[in-house]
């Protein structure tokens, strides 16, 4: 799998932003697709997915937010949700031409939500004509306690830059059974599990403010949702709920059996594999 790098000043976001485009199979490809990662992870940690919209006929471009891979700043500092949606549009104002699609894990899946929510507010056509939305995160402040958020509100006040850990440890991503024998699923080299003050807020305040209207999603998207169903970081009940609301007549929800947050870590991915890829080439035929 061949790719090119890009290291630039963000003006979005006031950091260096890494950007990996990927080379497609033929230059006569099904489109170009938006890759957006999770917290805590980066895009090199998508390559899998990037090689199921390779074999597609798809083109990937992705890139690391700040404070996170290889972009610049502050580990697990991002400048809120509004800056992360900048950053898309900057990103998008790159590619050479308007994106088909766009993959999302966890949290991108959120960031995602509210661009969309954005430009539905401001009258804008949203450039993607389908989503792909993996373990996504939908409620930030699900599970976590009142308690808990109010002193990041104020502590975010004082040091709005500070990290904290979020909590989520490896055992939540995959089962770690076997690890010596498959290390090469189990790297998180280049992972972290922090998350800023101003950057946790921001997600929270998104989270209970909602959407403008409904989800903004319009009726003609193709949408298809991959979820493992022991994943105790964006639970899947909270996903199926969505799911079922989307105002999408061409849907698909893909339950992964025994997998959590990060199925395409599990010992067997094939499951997961197999459901997204089929799906991407239906959806390139389409």
């Amino acid at each position: 799998m061949k790719f090119s790098e890009t290291r630039e000043f963000s003006p979005a976001t006031g950091e260096t932003i890494y950007r990996r485009f990927f080379e497609p199979l033929s230059t006569k490809h099904s489109g170009e697709v938006l890759m957006l990662h999770g917290l805590g992870d980066h895009i090199g940690c998508h390559d899998w997915a990037a090689g199921l919209l390779i074999h597609a006929g798809f083109a990937p471009i992705g890139f690391d937010w700040p404070g996170h891979g290889q972009s610049s700043g502050r580990r697990g500092d991002i400048p809120g949700v509004r800056g992360a949606m900048d950053l898309i549009d900057e990103t998008v104002g790159k590619m050479k031409s308007q994106p088909v699609g766009v993959f999302t894990h966890s949290t991108g899946g959120f960031i995602l939500l509210h661009y969309l929510d954005r430009k539905q507010a401001l009258e804008e056509q949203a450039p993607f004509r389908w989503l792909w939305l993996n373990s996504p995160l939908l409620q930030p402040g699900y599970n976590q306690s009142a308690f808990k958020q109010k002193m990041a509100k104020w502590l975010g006040l004082i040091a709005p830059r500070a990290v904290f850990s979020t909590g989520v440890v490896h055992e939540q991503c995959c089962h770690m059974e076997g690890a010596d024998e498959n290390e090469e699923r189990l790297n998180f080299e280049g992972c972290q599990n922090r998350v800023s003050l101003r950057y946790g807020n921001s997600l929270i305040d998104y989270g209970e403010s909602g959407f403008h209207g409904a989800i903004p999603l319009s009726g003609s998207t193709r949408f298809l949702l991959t979820q493992g169903d022991e994943d105790t970081v964006c639970p899947p009940f909270l996903a199926k709920q969505f799911f079922d609301n989307a105002p999408v007549t061409d849907k698909t929800f893909a339950l992964i059996r025994g997998a959590r947050h990060e199925a395409f870590r599990e010992v067997n991915p094939l499951p997961f594999y197999n459901s997204a890829r089929a799906w991407l080439m239906n959806t390139a035929s389409h």
